[in-house]
């Protein structure tokens, strides 16, 4: 790490040694402040030294700058013009910049303050106080999680801007912390009269761009490239290995190394390497975090294995690794790992850890296998191919080549303007010079390539102003007639091609029939066809292109290119690698980068992803095992994605829109339910409400188990009453109206179960079962006392003695019929006309609306028109009872008709509101349940247990004089008995005398 950082340091300040002494429009020098001071201050939040800056206007880069490269152990900076360091707060202003670079590593934030006199003296045209800037090292952690801006608590610091990595970007916008620039990015068109975004390269879209806002102005480009170790190389082949060099540096490969040059030959060649360096792994990754995730998922770009799908149910991003022939393609992983041919990273203390413990059964319970930190300040050997970023120490052995593959990884910095900073617009002022074409910080913070078209990092800034087609003419600069070598179906043959002008232009010409060249290829070549320069090649129009330094592209058919590589460069093949031909394969590498979500756009959760670390574990199988036991790797492949998707859920609380659903059949005792989240996961501390409650009362609920008792109970006591009164149905008092006694108390059961289909859930057919048997339960047990009294009445007035009776009676019997007869058409017509349970809406905090599902009123009209018939049979009932008022006792039961007519009617009401009104208090329900049973049972006590107690008294006194005329008997016989004793007492003593 410490090699890499001096390399940067010694490539910025040979960037800065060659810059060309030029002025960029920058008039009027000398009205400029040119003096600035610059505080460093260290992790105690000390002064360490005051710094005295001289700004150069033509450079645009301070005197100083190269000395600033290297300070270290830096917190923070504060720099200001040097009239204002010293004034107060409130005299001036203060832009606090969030900057991810560490405290031990100065190298970006000496490159950012080099804008800031710059931003100073435009600011100063537009506001009375003047501004300072303060740049922070806060490090890649804190600049994304870290709590910023609480009005609460002023110890909290609130940056105004924030440099972030492109996997951390919608952290913090989904957190509200920071603003969409879309506003600015349309007035740098009105200003400039160009568009930002299309100056921006071509997959920037997909880490800057989320839900149609651009949350950062990209700062930085960062991708991967891959080295070799050309010693290794030169080595294994010597001792018979089948070797060749990768892409440019072999032609072995042919035109097309895209299909040639693959990571499953890649890989091959790895393992070769270790087992000719006896053992040393040939294949290598970066040493830095997460590295195993970027490697991991340009080679399933490559392979055309999705990393990332989305769930269609819940639109949340999920692995995409569950597929046998996915699994299959990554085989060639398992090998290299496997055979131990790649430089294993991961920490082994953790390693050691998991391998000793017993096998996760949960998501949760995975470890999470980090990166080995003792290698970040160890440079290692590469002994055979490395997986890389642009800012490595370069050896003179290790060669850069084209990537194997068809996709690598592309990432950058952005900065984002956080919301509840007062100076936003004086903040994207300063994004504007960072990423100005005009001015060099944006090529200063690249080494190849910028995230802006046509703009090149500070390496190959030269040579980026180069089109291919003046390289082509570079090649064939000087005249005359050269050898050219060329392969194709695996046979090297060469070919004499002449340089020459083609009007403005330079370009070839192929004399097939020059004795220079073989017969043999006159076929392939037209004879005597001039080609052109160009950017790209083309057949028809007779165009050759710049391939690399010293090859030329040529179309020798409208489907077939070849390569044609100067002889020239024959004898240099181990020379070093010029800047030029570096930055063609950075170039190459660039145009394969893509970021790791593609094809989605950027979303949150990546750094979560990271985080867990699934990759890392899914390699620490692979390579150490668990326990020594190999798990399958189709187990592997499922427990990592296992372990994605858990890490892909957003968080709860972070989610705008919240999915979720609601299984009211699952409530559990204590009348709740869970809420399963759908696209989201709770933290556990995480506010958000876990359960709700049920709309309905659980038969296992204590509510519930208290409806069912009480119906039990006074179910067993009415079955207690149907037997007694069928036992003693000859009494004269239970004679008369017995088949009513038994339908009323029918009745009654027929209501008690009724009862029950208030609660659980509710279902279509319960909803209208249970009005059907509440009306008719009703309507029966109204009906049963009413005819009874009607007969009672009649045979007191003798009506039943004359011819007319039995009209009279069939004539009621009638009446009766037709009411229920209609009821029942009612309730026909009310169950056919509505769907039995309907759906409604509630509203849980911070959650969202659900739906539930409750009893169905359905048409209420005919509801009410049948508890009108209900309410007509009770009023006849009254009307009846009180005809029968002078009816003596021992045969009256009007009285008590008219009590259970009373008591009636509040029980209908109860009835009706149960039924017609929702109780939001199931307490209350459970009350008016229980309600419902108690008068029931009430109104056939009145009827019924009079009836018991007389029996009861009448059997007591008969039995009392059953035991009296008994003991009478036995009396009788006991004195009997005495005196024919005493007789013969009487005799035998004499016979003794």
């Amino acid at each position: 790490m410490i090699l890499v950082i001096n390399y940067i340091i010694l490539s910025i300040l040979f960037s800065f040694i060659l810059r060309t002494k030029k002025c960029l429009c920058q008039s009027n020098t000398e009205e400029k402040p040119t003096k600035f001071v610059m505080e460093t201050y260290d992790e105690n939040n000390e002064l360490i030294e005051r710094y005295q800056l001289n700004y150069n206007y033509d450079e645009l880069f301070f005197d100083e700058y190269a000395n600033l490269l290297f300070l270290t152990n830096i917190k923070y900076i504060i720099a200001c013009s040097e009239e204002d360091i010293d004034k107060s707060e409130n005299e001036k202003n203060t832009l606090l910049f969030w900057n991810t670079s560490t405290v031990t590593v100065f190298i970006s934030t000496a490159i950012y303050v080099n804008a800031f006199p710059l931003w100073y003296n435009e600011l100063k045209k537009t506001n009375e106080k003047p501004f300072c800037i303060r740049i922070d090292s806060v490090g890649w952690y804190d600049n994304a999680y870290a709590d910023i801006c609480k009005d609460d608590d002023d110890s909290i610091p609130c940056p105004d801007l924030i440099m972030i990595g492109s996997t951390q970007l919608a952290v913090r916008y989904l957190k509200d912390e920071t603003i969409s620039l879309n506003k600015y990015f349309r007035n740098y068109f009105l200003k400039n009269g160009k568009s930002l975004e299309n100056l921006l390269t071509k997959y920037t879209y997909y880490d800057y761009y989320v839900d149609n806002n651009w949350l950062a102005a990209p700062v930085a480009t960062d991708f991967r490239v891959f080295r070799f170790n050309m010693t290794t190389f030169n080595y294994c082949i010597s001792e018979g290995y089948d070797l060749h060099y990768p892409p440019p540096l072999s032609d072995y490969w042919g035109s097309n190394y895209k299909e040639t040059w693959t990571w499953d030959k890649a890989f091959e060649y790895a393992e070769m390497i270790t087992n000719c360096m006896n053992g040393n792994p040939g294949f290598k990754l970066l040493n830095s975090y997460y590295e195993d995730v970027k490697f991991f998922i340009a080679v399933c770009q490559s392979l055309n294995i999705p990393f990332f799908t989305v769930d269609e149910e819940t639109g949340i991003k999920k692995c995409g690794l569950r597929n046998k022939d996915y699994i299959n393609k990554l085989m060639i992983l398992k090998k290299l790992v496997e055979s131990k041919s790649i430089e294993m990273w991961l920490n082994k203390t953790e390693i050691e850890q998991w391998r000793n413990n017993p096998y996760p059964n949960s998501v949760d319970a995975q470890p999470t296998i980090h990166y080995d930190n003792d290698l970040t300040i160890k440079e290692s050997i590469t002994y055979g191919m490395f997986y890389d970023n642009l800012y490595s120490y370069e050896y003179p052995e290790i060669k850069f080549c084209y990537l194997p593959g068809s996709s690598s990884y592309l990432g950058g910095l952005g900065l984002e303007i956080t919301k509840a900073s007062p100076f936003k617009d004086e903040a994207f002022k300063f994004i504007e010079l960072l990423i100005n074409e005009d001015y060099p910080y944006c090529t200063e913070s690249n080494i190849s390539v910028t995230p802006f078209e046509n703009v090149h990092g500070q390496r190959c800034k030269d040579e980026g102003q180069r089109t291919k087609k003046e390289l082509c003419t570079s090649i064939l600069a000087l005249n005359g007639t050269y050898p050219y070598y060329y392969i194709r179906n695996n046979i090297t043959s060469i070919v004499y091609l002449t340089h020459l002008n083609i009007g403005n232009d330079r370009g070839i010409s192929i004399e097939t029939n020059n004795s220079l060249n073989s017969a043999i290829y006159n076929n392939i070549f037209n004879n005597n066809t001039n080609y052109i320069c160009d950017n790209e090649v083309n057949y028809e129009k007779h165009t050759v292109t710049y391939y690399s330094k010293y090859k030329i592209e040529l179309a020798i058919s409208k489907n077939e290119k070849i390569i044609l590589k100067s002889m020239m460069d024959v004898e240099t093949i181990t020379s070093e690698q010029t800047q030029e031909m570096i930055c063609s394969i950075y170039e190459d590498s660039f145009k394969l980068a893509k970021p790791m979500q593609f094809p989605y756009g950027n979303f949150p959760e990546i750094n979560n992803f990271q985080e867990k670390a699934p990759i890392s574990l899914l390699f620490a199988h692979l390579y150490y095992k668990h326990n020594n036991t190999e798990t399958p790797f189709e187990r592997i492949i499922e427990e990592c994605c296992d372990i994605i998707d858990d890490s892909l859920k957003p968080i709860c609380n972070e989610t705008i829109n919240i999915k979720f659903k609601v299984n009211f059949d699952q409530c559990d005792r204590n009348h709740k339910t869970k809420i399963e989240f759908i696209n989201c996961k709770l933290l556990p501390d995480s506010p958000i409400e876990r359960v709700i409650d049920c709309h309905y009362i659980p038969y296992l609920n204590f509510n519930g188990i208290i409806v069912i008792i009480t119906t039990i109970i006074a179910s067993f006591i009415e079955i207690i009453y149907l037997i007694f009164i069928i036992i003693y149905r000859n009494e004269r008092t239970i004679m008369v109206g017995l088949k009513f006694l038994i339908f009323h108390i029918i009745s009654c059961i027929i209501l008690y179960g009724s009862i029950w289909l208030f609660i659980g859930v509710p279902r279509k057919a319960k909803c209208i079962l249970k009005i059907w048997i509440i009306v008719f339960g009703l309507s029966g047990f109204i009906c049963s006392y009413s005819i009874k009294s009607e007969i009672i009445i009649s045979i007191y007035f003798n009506k039943s003695l004359t011819p007319s009776t039995v009209n009279y009676k069939n004539k009621n019997y009638y009446i009766y019929l037709c009411v229920l007869g209609s009821q029942f058409i009612l309730l026909i017509i009310w169950s056919f006309t509505q769907d039995g349970i309907e759906t409604k809406q509630n509203y849980i905090n911070n959650i969202g609306i659900y739906n539930y599902t409750v009893c169905s009123k359905g048409n209420e009209i005919i509801l009410n028109l049948i508890y009108i018939i209900e309410y007509v049979l009770l009023i006849l009932s009254i009307i009846i009872s009180y005809q029968g008022r002078k009816i003596p006792g021992e045969f009256n039961d009007s009285k008590k008709i008219f009590i259970a007519s009373l008591i009636s009617i509040f029980l209908g009401f109860i009835c009706y509101s149960v039924i017609m009104v929702e109780i939001k208090s199931y307490a209350v329900y459970t009350f008016v349940l229980i309600l419902i049973i108690l008068i029931l049972l009430i109104i056939n006590t009145i009827f019924v247990g009079p009836l018991i107690l007389k029996i009861l008294k009448y059997n007591i006194k008969l039995i009392k004089e059953t035991n009296n005329n008994r003991n009478n008997q036995n009396g009788q016989e006991f004195i009997s008995e005495s005196k024919y004793l005493k007789n013969t007492f009487d005799i035998n003593s004499s016979v003794n005398l």
